[in-house]
């Protein structure tokens, strides 16, 4: 296991002689630094990589087909290599365990081959087959497996499109705040709209409408993307070589800015965000709380989207988010957890890193805790109760979900539930009812018996005074 202090990037690795360092320790490390902290668990949460275009439909999210590109897979086996680096003395990619690393990703051809290739970079092949024992033939890769839900039931990694109805997406685009922006760009939409190459993202008066902007966006971003770095691969059709140039240095600064702000409408929003990262932001705690219990030394990666990165970077409260909302292919959101274990409590920590996709540097996400340090360490409690996110029955409904199979329990849950306190009130009303009838039969019961006690009693006063006076009649005659 390795201290936070010796990953950092600025500061100075362990000096302990290599000969010791193999001598006392094993494959998995500890590595301390002199605070006592030590790391024990990773999780990697990242954009795939290049891909050809996706069209979107702005209601729905539904999108078309697309693939992860050569280019793509190199950005992730690049990214593989960078954490491997970066975590290298904590020895738990010297050899795969699959005890001890886990990698997911939803259900998407770009996002399973980015795993894939992640895998590739965070393992050689010696690590993969340390025996050399394979039957496959030679050079063939040994493959690191990848996790992965069904769509509908992929509530974590992919949250945000089985939420549509949650995020609000219509009243959005209906929303003063929304027209405000489209109507102060309509010259730059206008002018898109004018161009055959987006002939199929025009309505009507003839402009790219603001909510459909994503999609020229991500086609120009992909031929430039594509198409610089290798010009000669079908990657790089004709038809996108024509999309490189097909704006100017301003508009193209203006595409991503209007771009970036209509994104972060849609997915920034601390509204939303919640419906959008919560749930892996619950599961990744988890994860952490069962290391804190047990003691477990372990790494994940996820296989993610540009939405599901920025509800994460929105729900830490990132500051800087607003300077580039959509992440570039292939960044990275990294939660490190530490425990001192020197101390009877063993105190627990968290760092989260930023890596942009375009390039190697990394940032320390400002958690905003007053138990941070300068060096992005946060207490872990402080953090994991200062975020509040919603249970899986909340969500579901925050959702309008009842096709995934989490809420489809929940929602059976809720029926039970609501079933049962339907039959104990009925029977509570049952017994109370007849207790009250047998009340009211006695009650009607006591209440004739003395009305006809009193009618007899009534009766006999006439004849017991006549025969009153006869007596007294008599005895006067005497």
């Amino acid at each position: 296991m390795l201290s936070y202090s010796a990953i950092t990037k600025h500061t100075t690795l362990t000096t302990m002689p290599a000969l010791i360092s193999i001598l006392l320790l094993p494959v998995l490390a500890v590595v301390r630094a002199q605070d006592g902290m030590t790391l024990k668990q990773i999780h990697v949460v990242t954009r795939h990589g290049s891909r050809l275009p996706l069209i979107k439909h702005a209601e729905t999210l539904k999108e078309g087909i697309t693939t992860l590109t050569p280019l793509g897979q190199k950005q992730l086996f690049d990214l593989g290599v960078w954490i491997k680096e970066r975590y290298k003395e904590k020895g738990i990619f010297d050899v795969y365990d699959p005890s001890q690393v886990r990698l997911e990703s939803s259900s998407f051809d770009r996002t399973i081959v980015s795993a894939n290739s992640f895998a590739l970079g965070l393992y050689d092949a010696q690590a993969r087959d340390p025996l050399n024992e394979t039957f496959m033939p030679n050079n063939t890769v040994v493959n690191v497996p990848v996790y992965s839900k069904d769509v509908k039931n992929d509530v974590t990694i992919r949250a945000y499109d089985k939420c549509a109805s949650g995020l609000q997406l219509e009243k959005l685009y209906q929303s003063q705040e929304w027209s405000n922006l489209e109507n102060s760009n309509l010259n730059l939409l206008n002018q898109l709209g004018s161009m055959s190459q987006f002939a199929d993202h025009t309505d009507s008066q003839g402009k790219v409408p603001l909510k459909d902007l994503w999609n020229v966006f991500d086609a120009i971003y992909v031929a430039q993307t594509e198409c610089l770095a290798q010009p000669m691969q079908s990657s790089c059709s004709f038809e996108r070589k024509g999309l490189m140039n097909i704006l100017n240095a301003n508009q193209w600064e203006q595409v991503q800015l209007l771009s970036h702000q209509a994104e972060y409408l849609k997915y920034g929003r601390e509204s939303v965000a919640k419906l959008i990262g919560g749930n892996l932001f619950s599961q990744i705690f988890e994860r952490m709380n069962d290391s804190a219990s047990r003691g477990f030394d372990s790494f994940y990666m996820y296989s993610a989207h540009y939405p599901t990165l920025i509800g994460l970077l929105t729900l830490l409260g990132d500051k800087e988010l607003d300077r580039e909302v959509i992440p570039k292919y292939s960044s990275a959101l990294i939660f490190e957890f530490y425990q001192d274990e020197t101390l009877p409590l063993q105190e627990e920590k968290i760092r989260v890193i930023f890596r942009p996709g375009d390039r190697e540097s990394d940032r320390i996400i400002n958690l905003d805790d007053e138990s941070c340090t300068s060096d992005g360490m946060c207490s872990f409690k402080n953090v994991q109760e200062k975020i509040k996110v919603l249970s899986q029955g909340e969500w579901c409904v925050a959702c309008s979900n009842d096709t995934a199979d989490v809420c489809l329990l929940e929602k059976y849950s809720r029926q039970k539930s609501t079933t049962s306190g339907t039959a104990y009130r009925n029977v509570t009303s049952f017994f109370v009812g007849s207790i009250l009838s047998v009340i009211i039969l006695v009650g009607c019961f006591q209440y004739y018996k003395r009305r006809k006690y009193r009618a007899t009693s009534t009766s006999t006063i006439p004849q017991q005074q006549e025969s009153y006076a006869h007596e007294s009649a008599n005895s006067s005659y005497v």
